[in-house]
């Protein structure tokens, strides 16, 4: 397993639109944050996710001040 952080949301939208997509109405909140972030010039996100086998099976996002809000494969991790 790798974990991978990302410096921007446009950078984590790149890699992991398509994984949080397969369920969207779950993700519709880290997706919404993550595009609604892309146009911020100071964003202190934290932006992570982890690979096996070259597939995401897990994705996280934390805002400045939040918690930590993640999807992922259960039965990797």
């Amino acid at each position: 397993m790798q974990l991978r952080r990302y410096h921007t949301a446009t950078e984590y939208l790149i890699e992991n639109e398509s994984y949080l997509e397969k369920e969207e109405v779950i993700n519709s909140l880290i997706l919404g944050l993550a595009i609604a972030n892309k146009e911020k010039k100071n964003d202190q996100s934290l932006y992570i996710d982890i690979i096996q086998n070259e597939e995401i099976q897990f994705s996280a996002i934390r805002t400045a001040g939040r918690n930590l809000i993640t999807y992922g494969n259960k039965e990797t991790l």
